[in-house]
């Protein structure tokens, strides 16, 4: 297949999981033969940019309409068997959905976070879960507390975006990759299209190696802020030695990802 992965790369000032999923699953489809473009934008590009060009970079969060034009040329240059999407923020913008109703050409999209249904994407404010904007038209409550980067200015453009192009994701994307079972669970709560929104979880390359017999040990990859859920997983590890080992309290066996010893 010709594939044309579409992603706005994250700062290079911080590791990013989600660039890794990127370049892993470009690497993965071009070893078993297929053919991959990529259509990228960077967000280390915006310190190079004129003061009025940074001053612009939020009115392109909703929509970049030249985003629009030059992937749709693209796409009708190559003719690519599918387009698959992954961060459109913050200078791509849901435009490259547009692009691909123009073109004609079938979209894919994974969702690395829960930005469909909260601006920030992360579903935590003030240290704690939120989930005020799940369900909302307007998603005034981000707006409200200001949930990106501590500033309602600064949340607005990701606000109005999610409002506008709601409709336009939902229906333009063929299919949704979602990275749990939990995510989707929880977006189709929201109202989005189950039967759009199929499993696919992260996947990192085979070792070759297991550890055999029994062992106690716990990896945690990701970056250690509160939103990743650092403090909870280590007050579950500590309730779970307390009470013996592997038993889980919150879970039954058959539901849990614990074992009795």
């Amino acid at each position: 297949m010709h594939v044309l992965v579409v992603h706005n790369r994250y700062s290079s000032a911080q590791p990013s999981g989600e660039n890794r999923v990127v370049d892993e699953e470009v690497e993965l489809l071009r070893a078993a033969g297929h053919r991959v473009g990529l259509f990228e934008r960077r967000s280390d590009d915006i310190a190079a940019r004129s003061l009025l060009g940074k001053v612009a970079v939020p009115l392109l969060v909703p929509w970049n309409p030249a985003v629009r034009t030059e992937l749709a040329a693209r796409l009708r240059a190559e003719r690519p068997d599918v387009v698959h999407v992954h961060n459109v923020f913050p200078l791509l913008s849901p435009a490259v959905v547009a692009a691909c109703a123009d073109a004609g050409v079938p979209l894919v999209a994974t969702l690395h976070n829960y930005a469909q249904v909260c601006p920030p994407g992360t579903l935590h404010r003030d240290d704690r879960p939120c989930t005020e904007c799940v369900g909302s038209a307007m998603s005034l409550p981000a707006i409200r507390h200001g949930c990106y980067r501590d500033s309602r200015l600064a949340t607005v453009p990701l606000a109005v975006s999610l409002t506008v192009n709601r409709r336009r994701w939902w229906s333009g994307v063929e299919r949704f990759f979602c990275i749990s079972a939990a995510q989707r669970e929880l977006l189709v709560r929201s109202g989005m299209p189950a039967e759009r929104l199929t499993v696919k979880p992260n996947f990192v390359p085979d070792p070759g190696t297991v550890r055999t017999g029994a062992g106690e040990h716990l990896l945690f990859l990701g970056r250690l802020s509160e939103a990743k859920g650092v403090r909870l997983l280590m007050a579950a590890w500590d309730a779970l030695a307390a009470d013996g080992g592997w038993a889980c309290r919150w879970c039954s066996p058959a539901r849990g990802p614990w074992s009795r010893r």
